[in-house]
């Protein structure tokens, strides 16, 4: 209990006190917004030299650019069962009472409400996940999507153009605008890791600017500052617990863990022992605590560090104005979005001429209830992409061959504008050639993302198949051969170890020096053989049992009457292995002449006697 304490104690403070740093760091770089607010001075803003920019768009976020607009008009109160029966796009995202536009100047129908609405934030859902360089046609039901991010930019778009209505409101009565809360825009930010390497992205802002006369004057302001579900703003809760809180909880609570239960399973006899290690762990908490601490209170170094006044992302170039279509012969003031939602543009110049138009919705349910035509977006040609078909996609068959033939320097990631991928790939040639094949498949098998869009499928799937069973079955004949030669070369050595040390080694051609090799052992030739008893073993490799001289001939004889002419191994009681005592016993009957009387066999008769030759040893 009292090490539990203890823990306690420590990490109590410093949760506390890295909360409320980060809700000062929040509350410093938020510049609160009201009605005849006061603004001192223009937000400075510091770079982050080794951070890497991701998804910094202009506008950073989806909608925010019509915030003012929205708010400046009239809005009635609705109710959720009657606005989300006419509800396609944002159906499963307005779980609320929602506000809609006041018709202006003749009466509308809800549908017709409803349906501006979803066509607004359709449009915006299009052209911001265009400007961050997503396919929207890979997205066209963005409630079933399995991407975090995308998820996150469609629920932004439907709460800023489907507010929260007034609490106790009832339908019909008039509603301000309610801007979305903070903790989407932070989910936004955090399910899509949007970077801009400065202080410029924050949900709650205030952008300012100094005119001539020194006053400061707002030009765009964020979004409100509070935490949903909430009256005062439009959206859903913020995110869970931490991951930095999650990371300091789980590492003390290792440490508790281990330190208990040491403390448990030392001997009673060892006390002191016992002591000193429960203030070794004592201190190392302490030191971690104070480290903790450091970490957050530290302010840096007081250096003169680059200041300026307009954020990164705002230096980016607006994807409203570059994804826009301008009519032929007017400038790029009479732009508008959506060439496809334009009545008086032919056909021939929607999409740029490099497309078509198409319905966005999948719902043929939605599209029935609706009174005018539903949404339509360019499907763009297979090279080219962007909401009026103007971008020029990369080639997948460039980037494959790529891949394929310069992978290994990181070739195919320059090329798709990834620069930093490619001088990884580059310095671990390839992941030592993992990286390099999987980078292959990947290309091969179908359009991969670029910087910006995926790239154009002008690859045929049968050539890239080909191309990988050939490169496959190279590389395995290649590690076959090698392996191969590596296996003959190892061989070749050892052989000629092996004779250097025979030619290195004393000899002597001596019975006992043939004993030391190994092999078959080979018997000196004599004279006189013993053939009494079985026959002995004479090596793997032998002809038979014994090295008999006259092994060649057919039946070997030995010139004394009283062995016979049949041999050692084919009478009874001369060696032969048939038991002398059995009656009737015979010599083999394949022999000519057996059937005749031994006593009586002429020994000069042709007939009987073997064919001699040089291994026949005939002894009087």
């Amino acid at each position: 209990m009292t090490h539990l304490l203890a823990h306690v104690a420590f990490i109590f403070p410093l949760l506390l006190l890295w909360v409320l740093r980060v809700e000062g760091i929040a509350s410093d770089l938020t510049t609160k917004v009201g009605s005849g607010a006061v603004f001192e001075k223009e937000m400075m803003y510091t770079s982050n030299s080794l951070c890497r920019q991701n998804y910094c768009t202009n506008p950073i976020f989806p909608g925010i650019n019509d915030l003012p607009r929205l708010e400046a008009l009239q809005w009635q109160c609705s109710t959720t069962s009657s606005a989300r029966e006419y509800m396609d796009f944002c159906k499963d995202a307005v779980i609320y009472d929602p506000a809609l536009p006041s018709p202006q100047g003749k009466p509308a129908a809800v549908t017709d409400l409803v349906k501006a609405q979803e066509d607004a934030a359709m449009t915006m859902f299009v052209y911001h996940l265009s400007g961050m360089g997503f396919e929207a046609w890979d997205h066209r039901n963005p409630a079933q999507s399995d991407d975090d991010c995308v998820r996150s930019v469609w629920k932004m778009v439907c709460f800023t153009y489907f507010p929260r209505a007034d609490a106790g409101c009832k339908t019909g009565e008039a509603s301000l605008y309610k801007r979305p809360c903070k903790s989407c825009a932070n989910n936004y930010l955090a399910h899509c890791s949007v970077e801009c390497c400065d202080e410029s992205v924050q949900s709650v802002f205030a952008h300012t600017s100094t005119n001539a006369t020194g006053q400061v004057q707002l030009l765009q302001s964020g979004y409100v500052d509070q935490n949903g579900p909430s009256a005062a703003c439009t959206g859903g809760a913020k995110r869970s617990l931490s991951s930095p809180i999650l990371i300091l909880l789980g590492i003390f609570g290792l440490h508790f863990v281990a330190t208990s239960h040491h403390s448990h399973t030392v001997p009673k006899g060892e006390d002191v022992v016992k002591a000193r290690q429960h203030t070794r762990g004592f201190g190392r908490c302490f030191v971690f605590c104070l480290l903790g601490l450091l970490a957050v209170l530290l302010q840096g170094c007081d250096i003169a560090i680059p200041h300026h006044k307009v954020g990164n992302w705002r230096t980016k170039p607006n994807y409203l104005n570059e994804f826009k279509y301008v009519p032929p012969g007017k400038g790029p003031d009479a732009g508008t979005l959506n060439s496809c939602n334009q009545p008086n543009v032919p056909a021939t110049k929607q999409c740029s001429g490099r497309g078509y138009c198409k319905s966005f919705t999948t719902s043929s349910i939605a599209v029935q209830q609706m009174s005018s035509p539903p949404l339509s977006f360019c499907q763009c040609e297979r090279d080219w992409a962007d909401p009026e078909c103007g971008t020029k996609r990369k080639s997948q068959r460039t980037a494959f061959f790529w891949s394929l033939f310069l992978g290994w320097t990181g070739a195919d990631y320059f090329y798709l504008g990834y620069p930093l991928w490619g001088v990884g790939k580059l310095v671990t040639l390839g992941g030592l050639g993992f990286w390099w094949l999987l980078d292959i498949v990947r290309t091969g098998a179908g359009p991969v993302y670029a910087h910006n869009f995926r790239t154009a499928n002008d690859l045929p799937h049968w050539i890239a198949v080909m191309l990988m069973v050939f490169l496959c079955m190279f590389l395995g004949f290649f590690a076959a051969t090698q392996n191969y030669l590596l296996y003959r070369r190892k061989k070749r050595s050892d052989i000629l170890l092996q004779n250097a040390d025979e030619e290195a080694r004393p000899w002597k051609n001596t019975e006992k020096e043939l004993k030391n090799f190994e092999g078959p052992r080979r018997q000196m030739r004599s004279r006189v053989h013993n053939f009494e008893g079985r026959p002995g073993f004479s090596g793997y490799g032998a002809a038979m049992p014994l090295p008999l001289l006259n092994q060649n001939n057919i039946y070997a004889s030995r010139m004394d009457p009283v062995v016979g002419p049949f041999g050692p191994a084919g009478i009874p009681g001369t060696g032969s292995i048939t038991a002398p005592a059995i009656p009737g016993a015979v010599a083999p009957t394949h022999i000519v002449g057996l059937n005749a009387d031994p006593q009586l066999m002429p020994w000069t008769d042709p007939t009987y006697l073997p064919q001699m030759n040089d291994n026949v040893v005939i002894e009087n």
